[in-house]
């Protein structure tokens, strides 16, 4: 019987992927959706379980706004009115309307070495592999490279596209902010697109091949 010296290169290939986990698709109260977040980031920091990779909708219109940012009261009496739920993310940047959107979230530790540690070129990263998929999907984009006029300033994250976002003809599509502390990273983004076919399959293979990761599917139940 012949023996085998040598491992088939798909084998060994997968055998040296680093293990994320990819959180099932869920559509919640946009509370229940940062608190979710909230708790996974509290997960990987403090058990030390595999990073992970989510998409999510909201199961309502709303307007989410960073961790340090506060509304000004016009724009509270107008979501009120509108009967527009507000929350709070764990991350920074300014507010943002969630009504169509495909959001994301990745939560990964500074050892995670497959996603960049600091926080520009960790953003960059995650926009490319983004802006690849897009591409997949039919839809181009390109990365702003510079940074806005400190002279054109606005509370609303896509009114004012920065230094690595993905625009298309200046019009802001995707956006992203973090929260990170000595050891652990949260990302969360914003897809204000349109697809015309379900991408979360696009989303997955792309994020394997770009990273060299290899995604586990992970359920809220679990």
């Amino acid at each position: 019987m012949e023996t085998i010296t040598q491992i088939p290169s798909s084998i060994e290939q997968i055998a040296k992927c680093t293990i994320w986990r990819w959180h099932e698709f869920l559509c919640e109260y946009p509370v229940t959706t940062m608190d979710r977040d909230k708790i996974l980031f509290q997960e990987i920091k403090t058990l030390r379980t595999s990073p992970i990779l989510r998409f999510y909708r909201w199961n309502k219109p709303c307007l989410s706004y960073g961790r340090t940012a506060k509304l000004d009261l016009a724009t509270e009496l107008e979501c009120r009115a509108n009967h527009l739920e507000m929350v709070r993310r764990p991350t920074g940047g300014g507010k943002v309307l969630h009504e169509n959107d495909l959001c994301f979230s990745l939560i990964w530790k500074k050892e995670d070495q497959e996603i960049p540690w600091k926080i520009n070129d960790s953003y960059c990263a995650i926009h490319q592999w983004i802006q690849q998929t897009m591409i997949q999907c039919g839809i181009e984009s390109k990365l702003k490279e510079i940074e806005p006029s400190p002279n054109i300033q606005s509370n609303w994250c896509f009114n004012n596209p920065v230094r690595f976002d993905l625009i298309s003809q200046e019009k802001k599509l995707v956006g992203g902010a973090q929260f990170r502390d000595q050891s652990t990273a949260l990302h969360q983004g914003s897809i204000q697109i349109q697809f015309k076919e379900d991408p979360l399959e696009f989303f997955q293979k792309s994020f394997e091949n770009f990273f060299k990761i290899k995604l586990n599917v992970y359920s809220a139940a679990d």
